[in-house]
């Protein structure tokens, strides 16, 4: 961030069951085309979620795509 405040990525994560029974753990982080400072470095970059919508984006309860 231009005031080098934190910020937080969209991602995905998930523990699951394998056939063996092994617990896997999981995760993706949520890309999208770059923005005009990312554009030259690479032709994707992380989803970085609005301030207001990180808190929305980690409840479980939220299913309502």
């Amino acid at each position: 961030m231009k005031d080098s405040s934190l910020f937080a990525f969209a991602g995905l994560y998930d523990v699951w069951k394998s056939p063996d029974g092994r617990l896997i753990k999981t995760f993706t982080i949520i890309t999208t085309e770059p923005n005009e400072l990312v554009t030259e470095i690479h032709n994707r970059m992380p989803v970085i979620l609005r301030k207001e919508y990180e808190e929305i984006w980690i409840n479980k309860e939220e299913t309502d795509s």
